[in-house]
């Protein structure tokens, strides 16, 4: 069984890397600037959480494409949804789309999963790592229920 890597898809970029049962392993956030210095990059993500199950990418557009199109040459199964799929389930929000407030309570509901993991606290929590941490979890307890089933 390998990992899930999930990402919050733009030029800064959200990364969480979760086991297979759903633990988060690890998070960062990059901000590449630009589609190119991203595409670079791409590859290193595949070879450092090697081995993947599945690649969960939330977003759309030109990188979030990239980014399945590099986990389908290698053969490794993408998960894709818009923020608003996850945030509407987790939050049990009727407007999912307001993003200050959602971004907000993002950050602290990924708090709590990074304690949970037993990881340290970064000095600051941005939004964007904060909402990759949050689709992956979304995705992977969604897919292991489903599973169960």
């Amino acid at each position: 069984m390998g990992n899930y890597l999930a990402i919050d898809a733009g030029v800064k970029t959200g990364f969480a890397l979760f086991s297979d049962q759903g633990t988060l392993l690890k998070f960062s956030l990059h901000n590449y600037g630009s589609m190119g210095c991203l595409k670079r990059d791409m590859k290193r993500f595949f070879i450092l959480c090697d081995p993947l199950d599945a690649i969960i990418i939330e977003g759309g557009g030109n990188i979030a494409q990239a980014w399945q199109k590099e986990a389908e040459c290698r053969n490794i199964d993408v998960i894709a949804f818009h923020a608003e799929t996850w945030r509407k389930e987790m939050f049990k929000i009727s407007d999912p789309t307001k993003t200050k407030a959602v971004k907000e309570l993002a950050i602290q509901t990924a708090r709590k999963i990074i304690a949970d993991a037993g990881l340290p606290f970064p000095k600051t929590l941005m939004a964007d790592a904060a909402e990759a941490i949050l689709a992956g979890y979304w995705a992977i307890k969604k897919r292991n229920l489903e599973a169960a089933e």
